[in-house]
């Protein structure tokens, strides 16, 4: 099992079809790292407040982002790195975003796939602070996935979604 840095212990829970749970030592809730979706699901307008807004997850995966993003680079860069199956994070966009950011917050390098009505993205951090993508968003959902470049490596991180240039 993959050690996570910045959570005091790991476990394995058998038979409950999990891969893993997590100790987290601020809060001491354990977070289940699985192919599911695990984080929160967030609804956002324009002005939305607290702008910025935070969402916290654990990156990483099996899966190539190329297969899930179904292509190897987007407007955006390329899609490099490994992600869960399933979306870490889904955004409802109640209308037009004029400028919306979305950017990945960790102390590891970490890759980003964003799928919605506008498009598939990807974003990686290597030659910048952290993976971002932003612009103009269409109304809809959008499935996020964050990531980090090798296979099985698991890394926490804030999701900051903001409308501030």
């Amino acid at each position: 099992m993959k050690r996570i840095p910045g959570l005091k212990a790991a476990a394995t829970l058998a038979g409950l079809g999990v891969a893993s749970a997590l100790l987290s030592p601020s809060v001491g809730i354990a977070q289940v790292v699985t192919n599911r979706p695990m984080f929160t699901n967030v609804n956002l307008s324009p002005r939305f407040a607290p702008d910025p807004t935070f969402l916290r997850g654990i990156s990483g995966g099996e899966m190539s982002i190329q297969a899930v993003a179904g292509r190897f680079e987007t407007e955006t860069g390329p899609c490099l790195g490994f992600v869960s199956e399933r979306p870490d994070h889904k955004i409802k966009l109640e209308s037009f975003f004029d400028y919306l950011n979305v950017e990945v917050l960790s102390e590891q390098d970490t890759v980003m796939l964003v799928k919605g009505p506008g498009g598939t993205w990807c974003s990686d951090n290597r030659t910048a602070d952290g993976s971002s993508i932003a612009g103009q968003w269409l109304p809809g959902r959008y499935e996020v996935w964050i990531g980090t470049i090798e296979p099985d490596q698991y890394v926490p991180y804030s999701l900051k979604l903001t409308e501030v240039q």
